[in-house]
């Protein structure tokens, strides 16, 4: 009996010796810390953003979806193809991030090394470079840098819409150095209840599907509705789109889709964007909201 367990131990340690274990694969690194947005600031506006995350391609292979700051873990080396496309968060919900349509995407090349880490512009910032598209339609509705303002009340608002340039009302975009002068701003004070201002201008928008995008810098302690005037052939159509919480002292970044509303009105002749709030106590202390850099894009 003893001599058969030894001959048993010896044929599984032979076994044993035998195999060939693979090494495991070294991987390299991809380092996006942040995005820069690049834009010409007299035809498309501020380069303010807030993409928080993105997605990335090797040759063809979805690597996945990365949060930013991101270390992105890549197991290949050599001459490797790297895409990349940017992400917001739709209508400032976190939990709708998705590719913004607006931004090309980044292709570059690296010889990716086992072990070594990699980034994007690395003789400057180390940061990827993200831009509109060149087919990407920008329409600047209002930076409140010029002498009037293309927004107006509506006949059933209590307020209007005037420029501010008070140091600490305006927007300033602490990303990148640009000429902020002044802001929109909004005030409902004591015994005011609504306020309703929509753009001056009329757009003829993409259907059928086609994004449609609103950008805009916010902020403000009243909570505020953004949507669509729809003009049809006999009469107006309004569509709310997304409410905008209230963010006292803080601006923020965010891209709302028009698309459903936009294509949902099929036979609409041209929009209008409108901004709207209710106060809920007509006899609380005043409440505000500030706008700057709106703008809407679509894809030609």
């Amino acid at each position: 009996m003893i001599l058969r367990v030894i001959a048993i131990l010896v044929i599984v340690l032979s076994g044993f010796a035998s195999c060939q274990f693979e090494k495991a694969t070294i991987p390299s690194y991809l380092v996006i810390d942040d995005v820069v947005m690049e834009t010409d600031y007299i035809t498309q506006g501020t380069s303010s953003h807030a993409i928080n995350s993105v997605w990335v391609t090797l040759e063809n292979r979805e690597l996945g979806v990365y949060e930013l700051p991101a270390r992105i873990i890549i197991p290949f080396s050599g001459n490797q193809s790297v895409q990349v496309r940017y992400g917001i968060s739709v209508n400032g919900i976190r939990s709708m991030r998705d590719v913004y349509p607006m931004l090309e995407v980044t292709n570059t090349t690296f010889d990716l090394k086992p072990g070594e880490t990699y980034y994007f512009e690395p003789e400057t910032d180390s940061l990827p470079r993200a831009r509109y598209r060149t087919n990407a339609k920008v329409l600047l509705v209002e930076d409140f840098e010029g002498v009037g303002i293309s927004l107006q009340r509506t006949d059933k608002s209590d307020a209007d819409i005037v420029k501010v340039t008070h140091q600490d009302s305006i927007f300033r975009n602490l990303q990148r150095p640009e000429h902020n002068s002044a802001s929109g701003k909004v005030v409902l004070p004591p015994g005011q209840t609504l306020v309703e201002i929509a753009t001056s201008n009329r757009y003829v928008l993409p259907k059928g599907g086609s994004k449609v995008f609103l950008e805009m810098n916010f902020t403000g302690n009243q909570p505020f509705t953004v949507g669509v005037f729809a003009h049809l052939f006999d009469r107006l159509v309004q569509a709310p789109v997304v409410q905008i919480r209230p963010t006292p002292g803080e601006w923020r970044k965010i891209y709302i889709d028009l698309t459903p509303e936009i294509s949902g009105n099929v036979n609409a002749l041209d929009y209008q964007i409108f901004f709207g709030a209710v106060k809920a106590d007509p006899n609380s202390g005043s409440t505000e909201f500030l706008l700057d850099n709106i703008k809407i894009l679509y894809l030609e």
